[in-house]
């Protein structure tokens, strides 16, 4: 399993299509953090609605976690990864064709 801590600013819609292109093409990525920060309400209830579509994925664990201090936020959600492999993205990052690593891959790309 990968974990990945997605930031995202003001950006639901193309938040939604990173967490598709996961789901199609990175399904090794189970483990999903978003941290993410909004400017106004409307870019709040944005994110509300993103959370009330892929909250009950079951092919995706999803947490939320709203930014305070960005360092403080992302040093505290890859602490409180599961895995060995924590992968950091944005919200304009996508996955257009299949990622097949293995843990076993990962661990061995990483340790070398």
């Amino acid at each position: 399993m990968i974990t990945a801590v997605i930031v995202s600013k003001d950006r639901a819609c193309q938040l939604d299509a990173l967490l598709q292109s996961i789901e199609k093409y990175a399904p090794q990525i189970s483990d999903i953090n978003i941290v993410y920060k909004t400017s106004n309400q409307e870019y709040y209830e944005g994110y509300s609605k993103l959370a009330d579509i892929w909250l009950d994925n079951p092919n995706l664990q999803l947490t939320y976690w709203g930014e305070i201090g960005f360092k403080e936020t992302i040093v505290h959600t890859i602490n409180c990864s599961k895995s060995l492999c924590c992968q950091l993205l944005t919200d304009d990052s996508l996955w257009f064709r299949p990622f097949t690593f293995t843990d076993e891959q990962l661990f061995t790309f990483f340790s070398e």
